[in-house]
């Protein structure tokens, strides 16, 4: 019977995690999850790492698995990758670590400066001393590039894994609209393009609240659609929606540029900014 090594997915990511579980049931595979939230909030800077590098969090992680996966936000893991360019080999990780970017390398990082730093040298190394020990994968093609263009540097091999669109099935809630196959379901994010859809689009729709939970792709098709205004290069709910054969509308490039740009003067005008 073949041993299959212990492997812990570090990440916040409730799809993230939906998805590594699938990944590692089909190859027979154990993983344990860990939420970095307990320990850090999104972009830690470099005294956070240095703390938890330390106080022997990094030490206590990485003695008990042969494999951590970082997972959703990078700078999550910031401690666990500093702690590789430690000059004591005991402040080091001894895992072998896995680079999963779903979400923009620096997503939330103040101190980019610094943390460009490390990323560059991390990078390089990764080409030599690091090459057997640290790895990058990503689960679309725009994080390779993003990284080098904001770092300035070239990246070894980064295996684009596409997401399977795993999502278990949860009661819709009640104290969402209720579903109506006339009505186009969408989610609400960090803008008010949802409303200009309405106001100026007379889209009939029915938004869901940020972070508000709809009981998993299933639901939606109880309404006539999914629009899906992108604020990232790839979401986890795109790739569910896909497995799920949930009816989809995307906005061209140039009329999500003119639905942001409507939607960006409506919040600073609402706003008073």
């Amino acid at each position: 019977m073949p041993v299959h090594p212990t492997v812990l997915y570090y990440n916040t990511h409730g799809g993230c995690n939906q998805n590594m579980r699938g990944v590692m049931r089909s190859l027979g595979v154990k993983v344990d999850l860990f939420n970095p939230k307990q320990v850090a909030g999104y972009g830690m800077d470099a005294a956070h790492a240095r703390y938890l590098i330390e106080s022997g969090h990094v030490d206590y992680v990485c003695s008990r698995y042969d494999i951590i996966i970082i997972g959703d936000t990078i700078p999550h893991g910031r401690a666990l990758l500093e702690s590789l360019l430690e000059k004591d080999p005991m402040k080091q990780c001894r895992s072998k670590i896995v680079v999963e970017m779903t979400n923009r390398f620096d997503w939330d990082i103040v101190d980019k400066g610094a943390y460009y730093n490390t990323i560059s040298e991390l990078v390089q190394l990764s080409k030599t001393t690091l090459k057997e020990k640290l790895f990058w994968v990503a689960n679309n093609n725009v994080e390779k590039a993003w990284l080098e263009h904001k770092v300035g540097v070239s990246m070894p091999m980064v295996r684009v894994l596409r997401p399977l669109g795993v999502a278990p099935e949860y009661p819709y809630p009640l104290d969402l609209p209720e579903p109506d196959t006339n009505l186009f379901a969408a989610r609400q994010h960090y803008s008010t393009v949802y409303n200009v859809l309405e106001r100026q689009y007379n889209i009939p729709l029915a938004v869901f609240p940020f972070g508000h939970k709809y009981g998993g792709p299933k639901n939606l098709l109880r309404f006539k659609a999914f629009i899906d205004i992108p604020y990232e290069y790839s979401t986890m709910k795109l790739y569910e929606n896909i497995a799920f054969g949930i009816p989809m509308i995307i906005p061209t490039p140039r009329f999500l540029e003119e639905l942001y740009d409507v939607s960006m003067r409506d919040f600073v005008r609402d706003n008073g900014r």
